[in-house]
């Protein structure tokens, strides 16, 4: 199959930073993808335009769209297994009751209270547990006032710094280990077939773009 260089280049980055998910090692990624009506000869609103289409197809992972809007549509790329069971921790479970999220609910009451969420924020702060951020530093994020970030990577970790090292290595290994693949095999079949030779549940589309 052969794609033009914009379209490898956006599906590229993509695979990167789902790696960890596409490896079960991370719960979710929330990423954007733009719209390219031009191509797609589409003016609805709220639609996938064709290469919005042709890139969630080719990234084969499960996806929730979040939110869309006349730039293009907000993505949550998720491992089931590895989410579900991160949502129901006891710990994750009852913050994110505060919220409106239903304790130990199905997937996608969840992701339908995150997608209200993301009508009436920006980002909501708590995408970080979905993400696979260890509680104590989302609530130290959300709670600015009462401590102070002691790290800053790929976020801010607040008070013990080993449990949230350990996650950012892990999660940064998988990207590198598609980043190699992609730089080592020029035929871009190849490197599909081993990134995706990373371990990952059977997929599911929840899509719910309105």
């Amino acid at each position: 199959m052969s794609y033009s260089r914009d379209f490898y280049g956006l599906l590229k980055f993509l695979l990167i930073h789902t790696a960890a998910v596409r490896k079960n090692v991370k719960p979710a990624e929330i990423l954007r993808i733009r719209h390219n009506r031009q191509r797609a000869g589409d003016k609805q609103e709220g639609s996938l335009c064709a290469q919005q289409k042709e890139i969630l197809r080719a990234l084969n992972l499960n996806y929730y769209i979040l939110r869309t809007n006349e730039t293009g549509i907000l993505v949550l790329f998720y491992s089931p297994e590895l989410l579900e069971k991160t949502l129901w921790m006891p710990q994750n479970a009852k913050y994110l009751q505060k919220f409106g999220y239903a304790c130990e609910g199905e997937l996608l009451s969840y992701f339908c209270t995150l997608k209200a969420r993301f009508q009436q924020e920006v980002i909501p702060h708590e995408i970080g547990i979905f993400l696979g951020y260890p509680l104590k530093d989302v609530m130290g994020f959300m709670n600015p006032e009462k401590s102070k970030p002691v790290y800053r990577g790929a976020w801010q970790v607040f008070g013990d710094v080993e449990e949230s090292l350990i996650l950012m290595r892990r999660y940064k290994q998988a990207a590198r280990e598609a980043s190699e693949i992609l730089q080592k095999f020029k035929d871009f079949e190849i490197c599909m077939q081993k990134i995706a030779a990373f371990s990952r549940p059977e997929r599911t589309h929840l899509l719910h773009a309105s």
